[in-house]
């Protein structure tokens, strides 16, 4: 089984863009703030956002991350043919209308608010002065076209005299702010025996009746924004994701389904008792995947997180309280998002659901409590779903780029995990640009922001133009929802909304937008912005926001936040280098990406170093600093090859090699001078991204430092397309090497039609292991399998298949293989042979030398195999053999380890990453990967334990049946 890993840990973020903050709602609340987002539920302690910021500028200046399909723009048209067009007449573009407000956003539905035929049921005054003025009661819309009493409390005028817009306050509801409503949003209500009455006037117990009616209304409302959303019947597929150490692995998968059907009761007056809607959601062909490792499999049980099962919702349904018995609770709904939580004894089980253009997902997270009190993670679901009936839209490949805008309760928990890997956060991000994130404990004694045990549970996701993030906090283990928050942004506006900091002496930040455009749309639709300022008084750090809705400078909110400047600077300062060496494979591009992110995620202060070309820049101080400008492009990285940086075959102990290249002079000792190069640099964490030679030569410069009172810590990422690194099981890199090896050989293949009687070799590369050369036959296998053929006109599947698999761990003999080919070459008229360039090295080694020839190695002793060519020398002593009467010998090699990553590395490069970053962070060197000899864990593994040389298993029974099937013919 090939398991998906995905991204998990305490620094996991994307770039986060300095969103403005989340207003504080009032308990039971329902509403759309300032700032874009719709919120459920009571609000967070403003005093609490001080525990969150951990350096200046975070947030201010993270760059909000490009979406990966987007970041070249639309590829010119190849030889466009020349048409004659008329010239096309300018557009005129109108004027943007000063009094055109957004709508309020306000709860409504069936039996509360007037819809517009009902107020168009009202003939007003000829003169609008007569009923619009201050103090008069008038009906305002929201932005779903329901109309609210409201106090008309100022007037602003056109150029002609005429009313453009009013300021009013919405009566009877404690929640909703005044608000400006251009003049086409209201509406005339004639007077009334006993005329509307303000708050203020009310006696307690008829405020509180006032506003039991409201929150009826508000359940109304969410059970009808939910039934718009999702009623009707879908069918899904999800797969299953469980803690495989600090990564998380795909366990499961299902099928599932969910039919949503309406079953009000006519002979109840009131919407809120009469509406019901019958949920019944069914999982199917649950299918538990392979072990992952000890223990790792056990939450993969379908009953760890349940279906909803058959339930009845109801308005009543929609209240933040949690209910036991694994009833449904702590249920909100607003916009197209849904989310409820389910407690039953020790455990509990979070959904979140969004709708995405025609399609849906749904995130399920359950959590076991533990022997000491705290709830820790057990397991997720991610479905896709479509209308019953209908197809599913493609995901695409695109990954999650990160949450667009991580809540701070999130952050909260990042910050701490960076420091104590008991808590911390699991992040999945995933193909279709979804990501997902969530914590990994609960735990009531933490402290923090989620001091009672609470958490945050967040889906991001991008649905046509739009990017939608849905946030569902609770403040304890048993789900009670604190509030319910949407933020919805053009896709363009999340990549331009991030401010630019000002950094000055005196430990002073300053950060503002660059341009104030009211046509820009997004969260700062009306042209508003925040001016923040960043400074340091004595022990105490305090910030401080003015947010603004217009370019007039119309004051939204005033923030202070002050922590103590010893909790916000716990992360160090220092620099962190990062180098690439070795030959090419499809993860150092991505690495380098993410290495960047993850570091600017934890701390945009670190600065970060990149050496040119791995060791040979170290030993030339030839090096580039990530300016924010490169961090803000980072996800770019993920679309490409080779090194951003360069890479060279460097041994820093051949002291001879080093001198011949200039690299240092002659009685110079390269690892000193690399040891002096860091120290220079200050670098205190340095980050190896190659294969075994790589990470054993950085111990040994950490070991150097340390003996003279330099201490770094070293962390490796294992990078090699062999997978040959012990006790490493996967290699960054290697699936995606053998899935383009396949894909090469897909199309070289067809030339055996080309010439009779021919014999094809494809040379993979795969020195001392098989495994490339095994992996890439076995996806050249899957590939084929399901193709059609037509075998009544030649094209038939066994002259596309590999008739032979040489590598290194199996020996070859060359008569007997040579009698065997020759009967699929007298029957197929073809040949197809998959080679690893380093089988039966030895052999031609041995050879060549009896003959005298002198064969050439590199720094590292290893034998030049494009100087012995093995795929040549095994033509040669095929062709005749077989009576081949055209032989062609191709090499995948360069264009696989030249790739871009694929899904599953990235996910696999991402986990790797947050665990370096973590382990950069805390001082722990290591080379990362799953340490076979410790069960398959994700952990930093000492360098001591590193080793090249790994043979290839060939006792799997995928390698044994494809070996045996080829050797069949």
């Amino acid at each position: 089984m090939r398991i998906l890993y995905a991204l998990v840990a305490a620094t996991a973020f994307a770039f986060a863009p300095a969103a403005p903050p989340r207003t504080a709602v009032a308990p039971g609340a329902t509403r759309r703030g300032r700032d874009g987002k719709i919120y459920v539920g009571e609000p967070e302690p403003i005093e609490q956002v001080g525990d969150l910021l951990r350096n200046l500028g975070r947030g201010l200046e993270q760059g909000a991350r490009g979406v990966m399909d987007d970041v070249f723009g639309k590829q010119p048209v190849l030889n466009p043919i020349p048409i004659e067009m008329p010239p096309e007449e300018p557009e005129a573009i109108p004027e943007k209308d000063p009094f055109d407000f957004p709508p309020p956003s306000r709860p409504h539905g069936g039996d509360w608010g007037l819809d517009r035929s009902q107020v168009d049921g009202f003939v007003p005054p000829p003169d609008d002065a007569a009923w619009i003025a201050p103090g008069k009661v008038v009906a305002a819309a929201d932005e779903h076209g329901q109309y609210y009493d409201a106090t008309v409390l100022e007037l602003r005028t056109r150029a002609d005299g005429g009313i453009g817009a009013a300021f009013v306050q919405f009566i009877g509801w404690e929640d909703w702010p005044s608000e400006w409503v251009a003049r086409e949003s209201l509406a005339y209500l004639p007077p009334r025996s006993a005329p509307p009455v303000d708050d203020a006037a009310l006696s307690p117990e008829a405020l509180a009746e006032r506003r039991r009616v409201n929150r009826r209304s508000q359940d109304c409302w969410q059970f009808d924004q939910f039934t718009k959303a999702f009623a009707g019947s879908w069918r899904g597929a999800g797969e299953r994701y469980v803690a495989a150490g600090r990564a998380l692995a795909v366990a499961a998968t299902f099928d599932a389904k969910l039919d949503l059907e309406r079953r009000d009761d006519a002979t109840v007056a009131s919407a809120h008792d009469a509406w019901a809607l019958a949920v019944s959601e069914q999982r199917t062909n649950f299918v538990v995947l392979d072990s992952l490792g000890d223990g790792a499999a056990e939450p993969a049980r379908e009953a760890a997180a349940p279906p909803l099962g058959a339930v009845t919702l109801k308005p009543a349904t929609f209240r933040a309280e949690a209910r036991d018995g694994g009833e449904l609770g702590g249920t909100a709904a607003n916009g197209e998002a849904f989310s409820t939580a389910r407690v039953d004894g020790d455990a509990l089980v979070v959904d979140v659901w969004a709708r995405a253009a025609d399609d849906a997902l749904s995130l399920r997270v359950a959590y076991e409590k533990t022997t000491g009190g705290a709830w820790a993670f057990a397991c997720c679901d991610l479905a896709r779903w479509c209308p019953a009936g209908g197809a599913a839209a493609p995901a695409g490949d695109a990954l999650g780029t990160g949450l667009y805008d991580v809540h701070r309760r999130l952050r909260d928990m990042a910050t701490r995990g960076a420091l104590d890997e008991s808590v911390g956060i699991h992040e999945l991000r995933l193909p279709g640009r979804v990501t997902a994130a969530f914590p990994r404990t609960l735990d009531p004694g933490r402290g923090g922001l989620n001091a009672n045990g609470g958490g945050v549970v967040s889906l991001d996701l991008v649905a046509g133009d739009m990017r939608i993030q849905v946030d569902r906090v609770f403040d304890t283990p048993l789900g009670d929802l604190a509030s319910f928050e949407i933020t919805d942004i053009l896709v363009d506006d999340a990549e331009k909304f991030p401010a630019k900091p000002l950094r000055l002496p005196g430990r002073v930040t300053a950060a503002f937008p660059r341009t104030l455009d009211p046509g820009r749309g997004g969260l700062n639709a009306n042209g508003g912005g925040v001016v923040s300022l960043d400074l340091v008084a004595g022990d105490m750090r305090i910030q401080v926001d003015r947010v603004f809705d217009t370019p007039l400078g119309d004051l939204a909110s005033f923030e202070i936040t002050d922590i103590l400047v010893d909790d916000a600077e716990k992360f160090p300062a220092k620099p962190v280098g990062i180098l690439t060496a070795g030959g090419l494979a499809p993860c150092l591009s991505s690495a380098v990406g993410f290495l960047i992110e993850k570091y600017t995620l934890a701390d945009p202060t670190i600065e970060i170093i990149c050496y040119a070309s791995g060791y040979k820049g170290l030993l030339s101080g030839d090096s580039t600093v990530v300016t924010p400008a490169i961090r803000e492009q980072a996800s770019a990285f993920q679309l490409h090859g080779g090194s951003p940086i360069g890479n060279s075959r460097v041994k820093l102990t051949n002291v001879a090699d080093c001198v011949k290249r200039g690299l240092c002079r002659e009685g110079e000792v390269p690892l000193e001078v690399a040891a002096h190069q860091l120290k220079k640099d200050g670098v205190t964490i340095l980050h190896t991204i190659g294969g075994d030679d790589t990470n054993t030569q950085a111990a040994k410069v950490a070991e150097y430092l340390k003996e003279n009172g330099y201490p770094i810590c070293v962390v490796g990422l294992p990078k090699t397309i062999d997978n040959d690194v012990i006790p490493i099981k996967q290699s960054l890199g290697a699936w995606t090497a053998a899935e383009e090896g396949a894909k090469f050989f897909a199309n070289v293949v067809n030339e055996m039609s080309a010439n009779p009687r021919m014999l094809i070799i494809h040379e993979c590369m795969g020195r001392d292991c098989g495994y490339l050369t095994a992996a890439t036959a076995k996806a050249y296998c899957d590939n084929l399998t399901g193709l059609p053929f037509v075998p009544g006109l030649g094209l038939c599947r066994q002259k596309k298949s590999i008739h032979a698999v040489y590598i290194p761990e199996l020996a070859i003999d060359i008569e007997r293989e040579s009698a065997r080919l020759k009967k699929i070459m007298d029957k197929y008229d073809c040949v197809n042979i998959f080679l690893s360039e380093g089988a039966g090295v030895k052999d031609i080694v041995a050879e060549l030398e009896a003959k005298g020839e002198t064969v050439e190695r590199d720094a590292f002793g290893h034998v030049k195999l494009d100087k012995v060519n093995p795929g040549a020398y095994f033509a040669k002593q095929f062709a005749a053999k077989l009576g081949a009467e055209k032989v062609l010998v191709q090499k995948s090699g360069y264009m696989a380890r030249a790739a871009p990553a694929n899904v599953a590395d990235r996910a696999l490069i991402s986990a790797c990453c947050t665990l370096a970053v973590e382990c950069g962070l805390k001082g722990s060197s290591g080379c990362i990967g799953q340490d076979e000899e410790r069960g398959d864990v994700l952990r930093e593994i000492e360098f001591d334990r590193i080793k090249g040389g790994k043979a290839f298993d060939t006792t799997q029974v995928w390698f044994q049946d494809m070996h045996a099937a080829a050797m069949c013919g």
